[in-house]
């Protein structure tokens, strides 16, 4: 799948290592460049759902345009769907073999509030 991001900080947190251990710690910058790999060799969001330990899953309420992966518990890196939205959804609901793209919002914690 092809990647986007939200802002230019969290492209730079993503793509520069060094970046990311300041920003976020040594073992959340090896599990999110893990996962950036892992979501780039999916051909489609339904692949992501089958990678192991990335738990990938729909978010709801709030953020219920809102996809997320496990990093280190309990950060996660949050992402929407990119693209044309008429292309990947099929009588309302998201077709997710066709979803190619997606576009990273944040890393964070939401369990806490």
């Amino acid at each position: 799948m092809y990647i986007i991001f939200r802002t230019s900080q969290l492209n730079k947190a993503c793509n520069i290592y060094r970046e990311a251990v300041k920003r976020h710690g040594k073992n959340i910058a090896d599990k999110l460049f893990l996962r950036l790999d892992q979501i780039k060799a999916a051909d489609n969001l339904a692949v992501l759902y089958t990678v192991p330990g990335a738990r990938c899953h729909k978010l709801e309420g709030d953020r219920k345009e809102q996809f997320a992966v496990t990093l280190v518990e309990p950060y996660r890196l949050l992402f929407e769907l990119a693209g044309d939205r008429s292309l990947f959804i099929v009588d309302g609901k998201i077709k997710n073999e066709l979803v190619a793209g997606i576009e990273i919002v944040e890393i964070v914690n939401y369990h806490k509030r």
